[in-house]
């Protein structure tokens, strides 16, 4: 674990991920001007940390060597922290991309996972947010995550652009109601539908478990959040309501991104420092999305 080599800013510039994904992303840039949003994908950095080893390897380790996980996962963080910082620099901002998978009520204790898992995402999401990266983050908690969601708030970062997402509650789709009252203040919520339901015959399941998830998430305090109307690909938006006096964003082109989304139009640049949104109801909810299969 000590001679693992972490690589300097110049020498992931070099790498073929670096090259690769700014390539995609330029071509994008290029394409799609007034849709473009530079990411930063650092993935949770406890399971990356764990690749650096084996994963049988490192779910012992966390049992009888502790230390030698958080000595993986800070490599990785290190590492991570200087990708971020690379794609920050070449496009202005980047939106981070992380959360916990490995790490969740099927595979961990909820005293294992509140040692080493929001110590170790608050690390790199504050790391990044140094360097220059975000503000945007997406929380992605893929798995179950049952025991352990309740771990989170107030041990990692939450910026005024930040969207919640989990997965599972053991094996139906985790809870909106679960998910408003949790990080309903604190962030956009993400609700989500299980895919496994798109293979059964009976399309209404589908629709059930959404209507479900969308009356649930109604309401949420995240609805004055400035993040609530941001999205991207695979995500369906049910909105109605107000979006009221929200801080002006970092600049024109990410204020029409942030606060402009489906039937929402265009940003009234000329209302100054503070924005009204007004959308054909009286309530607004964040992102549902439909996800995907267990543990990524």
């Amino acid at each position: 674990v000590d001679l693992l080599h972490i690589p300097d800013s110049d020498e992931l510039m070099k790498g073929y991920t670096y090259t690769r994904l700014t390539g995609a992303m330029d071509y994008t840039k290029e394409r799609f001007p007034d849709m473009f949003v530079p990411m930063a994908y650092v993935p949770e950095p406890v399971g990356s940390g764990a690749a650096l080893c084996g994963l049988e390897q490192f779910f012992m380790w966390t049992e009888t060597e502790m230390d030698l996980c958080k000595k993986l996962v800070d490599a990785y963080i290190e590492t991570a922290t200087m990708g971020a910082e690379s794609i920050a620099r070449r496009y202005g901002m980047a939106l981070l991309n992380t959360g916990a998978v490995l790490e969740n009520s099927d595979t961990m204790s909820p005293e294992k996972i509140k040692e080493i898992s929001p110590p170790a995402l608050n690390k790199l999401v504050k790391g990044c947010l140094t360097k220059g990266a975000g503000p945007q983050i997406f929380y992605h908690f893929c798995g179950n995550h049952k025991d352990d969601y309740h771990l989170f708030p107030g041990r990692i970062v939450f910026t005024p652009f930040t969207i919640m997402q989990i997965g599972y509650w053991e094996r139906e789709s985790f809870p909106a109601k679960v998910l408003k009252e949790t990080f309903g203040r604190i962030s956009a919520i993400m609700p989500s539908v299980d895919t496994k339901l798109f293979v059964l015959p009976d399309q209404k399941k589908v629709y059930d478990v959404a209507c479900r998830q969308v009356i649930d998430g109604l309401d949420s305090p995240s609805r004055e959040h400035p993040c609530v109307g941001q999205g991207g690909g695979g995500q369906r938006f049910v909105r109605e309501g107000v979006i009221s006096h929200v801080r002006p964003p970092i600049d024109d082109r990410y204020g029409r991104l942030v606060l402009r989304g489906e039937g929402l139009g265009q940003v009234p640049q000329s209302e100054g420092p503070r924005h009204r949104y007004q959308h054909r109801g009286g309530r607004t909810v964040g992102p549902v999305q439909v996800h995907g299969s267990r543990g990524m």
